[in-house]
């Protein structure tokens, strides 16, 4: 298997909300945020989507410390709730995080799974940019696609009626054909994870949604089998050039 590039690396960081000074340590910081922290003292009633002030530490021989902005978001599973943060950073905080991540980062070994995510590629023609997610009831969600695998996807959507979607909602998926690739796909599915974030420009709730695949039939698994082979084969083909 092809070695993964780091995207973490162990830190320390200090939020400040209101007259609250918390501190959480031996983290894994991204140049995206972090997740999985505990929402006491606060509350993602009260505090989700509020703009912050971090302080991000991360020590070594090469030690580094940036005072930055982050957004509080908010991430759900069958089993647990818990807050988040969205790094705001400059091109330079970026591009500082990024060389430290990148030279003693990890690819924690509790990420790795048999078939790694693949992120959506536009360049990639038949690569699927939409699905509609549909409930039980009738009501159904247009979402864009953030990554997938042969057995699950990630979405996410600004459409407020995703947020009657939760953990363990049973789901009917419609992968949205693209490019060359003519037929859409589809099949059950169960809602295992869900993530708020608020979007940049529009303010508005954004809701990320972690979809395992329940039930496939036959024709349908080999629609999907054969549009991830093109989508593998033109990503190998792009890193051989």
């Amino acid at each position: 298997m092809e070695k993964l590039p780091p995207i973490f690396i162990k830190g320390h960081l200090n939020l400040r909300v209101g007259n609250l000074d918390l501190e959480y340590i031996h983290q894994n910081l991204s140049v995206f945020g972090v997740t999985g922290l505990p929402w006491e003292p606060l509350s993602p009633e009260v505090h989700f989507g509020k703009m912050v002030s971090v302080q991000l530490r991360i020590p070594g021989d090469d030690p580094l410390v940036i005072q930055c902005k982050a957004v509080i978001t908010r991430e759900s599973t069958l089993y647990a709730e818990q807050m988040g943060l969205r790094f705001v950073l400059d091109a330079q905080q970026k591009a500082q995080f990024q060389r430290v991540v990148s030279n003693r980062g990890v690819y924690p070994t509790d990420y790795l799974r048999k078939y790694p995510r693949i992120p959506v590629d536009l360049q990639i023609q038949s690569f699927p940019t939409r699905v509609v997610v549909s409930l039980p009831d009738g009501e159904s969600v247009v979402c864009d696609v953030s990554n997938l695998i042969p057995f699950g996807i990630l979405v996410h959507t600004e459409n407020q009626a995703a947020l009657m979607i939760h953990p363990g909602s049973l789901v009917r998926v419609t992968v949205e054909p693209r490019g060359w690739f003519p037929k859409s796909v589809t099949c059950e599915g169960m809602v295992c994870r869900v993530m708020d974030d608020r979007g940049r420009e529009s303010q508005n709730i954004v809701r990320h949604l972690g979809i395992k695949f329940t039930q496939m039939d036959t024709d349908n698994k080999e629609l999907f089998l054969m549009l991830l082979r093109d989508i593998l084969n033109r990503i190998q083909g792009a890193k051989a050039q």
